[in-house]
């Protein structure tokens, strides 16, 4: 059943997004496009992102899927404007419909690995809430949110 659920983001989706640098401040907002294939008999989902960020062109992938001996949801990213990859482990509520996940991945600004946590929640088969916080210092900050519409 997990990976039934992570089979639904299987095409074409339009985001619009926000990040924040400063918290206080407003966000930067961005346009992309991201598409998911099914991989190895639907056992992992592939994402290619395009999009902007920043006044550049931006281009993200990521590995996502579920982990049945250990019972947990994976994903793992990595782009463009980096050469490392964020890796992110969790669960999913009962009805499957938010999984959260936490991580760690390293921070250039600070130049310091910072944990981070995401939450995706299924607002219904064509619409997913992306959101993710850095949990530096014990404190839970929104750095970015992405809204996904299917095409």
């Amino acid at each position: 059943p997990e990976h039934q659920q992570l089979a639904k983001m299987v095409g074409m989706w339009k985001t619009t997004g926000k990040m924040w640098m400063d918290p206080s401040g407003p966000p930067m907002e961005s346009q992309g496009a991201m598409e998911y294939t099914a991989a190895l008999d639907g056992r992992y989902f592939l994402g290619a992102y395009k999009g902007d960020y920043m006044g550049m062109s931006f281009e993200g992938r990521s590995v996502d899927g579920y982990d049945r001996y250990a019972k947990e949801y994976f994903s793992y990213w990595y782009d463009n404007m980096g050469t490392g990859v964020m890796g992110l482990r969790g669960t999913a509520s009962a009805d499957g419909k938010v999984i959260t996940m936490k991580g760690k991945a390293f921070d250039p600004m600070s130049m310091m690995d910072v944990e981070y946590k995401s939450v995706a929640t299924w607002v219904n088969d064509n619409t997913i809430k992306y959101e993710m916080f850095s949990l530096k210092g014990g404190k839970e900050t929104k750095v970015m949110e992405l809204d996904y519409t299917r095409m």
